[in-house]
């Protein structure tokens, strides 16, 4: 269970109960931590907690771009890793997907275009999959799944 952009309490199955807490931010100041949480959005998958950090330009506090585009971790092994290199998550940007190993967003272009982008966790790789005009209907959601056999 995500508790915010902060972190993850594992619960036993059974009963429910908290077995271990797992802090998924290197900074839990409580000013910066507010202003981060405003613009975090978690994602779980498995052992794995995904936080997008949104940069919102109509923030005028003195955190902003303090915080890393996406933040990784592997709750197994309490191992926290940001990814910064040529991220930028913004008031454009749709995140929709993670699992555990690609993050799945669409972002908002110029005149319309919206383009559907990953992210591969491993090779710290992004790649435009397809771009829309403004023309092509709505896009409501997207969701990585599994190759058909």
């Amino acid at each position: 269970m995500s508790i915010g952009d902060v972190s993850c309490q594992i619960l036993d199955a059974e009963k429910l109960t908290v077995q271990d807490n797992v802090l998924v931010t290197g900074d839990v100041d409580e000013r910066s931590h507010k202003a981060n949480c405003e613009r975090a959005i978690t994602f779980l998958h498995q052992h794995y907690n995904c936080v997008v950090s949104l940069n919102m330009a109509d923030k005028a506090d003195t955190q902003q771009g303090q915080f890393p585009a996406l933040s990784i971790s592997n709750l197994e092994e309490s191992v926290l890793e940001d990814h910064t290199e040529g991220l930028l998550f913004d008031q454009n940007t749709v995140p929709f997907d993670f699992d555990g190993h690609v993050l799945l967003w669409m972002a908002y272009l110029e005149g319309g275009i919206r383009e559907i982008k990953t992210y591969q966790v491993d090779t710290r790789q992004i790649q435009t999959l397809i771009r829309f005009g403004r023309g092509d209907g709505i896009i409501s959601h997207c969701k990585l799944a599994k190759p058909r056999r």
